[in-house]
């Protein structure tokens, strides 16, 4: 129809991020974007840690990278919840700290903004859903 497009191919991403984000791709295979062809970064890390490992691990990247935004995954809502307010009680971090659920009382959250030096948690389950947001 008139005012309707579809992109094909994949501009927002490293292709290194765009690769891991077709690994969670559950829709049909001939809707997968094109993977980026110029864009090149580092490879995306997986770290295994004890929740107060991880809040270490993300304020020191931050502090260390003050211009990035980062995304934490999180297996369920719950965890969203739990690092969200470990995130966000750390009064070392001046990143904004965000995050999506779907489920629950919501209010309480800040809507999310996908801005610089920005964190936002969510679940693997949403990240096709944070992807389609993002501007």
């Amino acid at each position: 129809p008139d005012g309707q497009y579809k992109i094909a191919r994949n501009y927002r991403n490293t292709r290194q991020i765009a690769e891991l984000a077709q690994q969670f791709y559950t829709g049909a295979s001939d809707n997968l974007p094109k993977l980026p062809d110029k864009r090149s970064g580092a490879l995306p890390e997986c770290i295994e840690a004890s929740k107060e490992q991880q809040k270490n691990f993300i304020t020191r990247y931050c502090l260390n990278n003050s211009r990035s935004s980062i995304g934490v995954l999180c297996i369920s809502q719950k965890e969203v919840k739990s690092m969200h307010e470990m995130l966000a009680g750390d009064a070392k971090l001046r990143n904004r700290v965000e995050s999506f659920i779907s489920k629950g009382n919501s209010e309480d959250r800040p809507r999310l903004q996908f801005e610089k030096n920005s964190i936002t948690v969510t679940t693997y389950h949403r990240i096709r859903g944070l992807a389609k947001t993002n501007h």
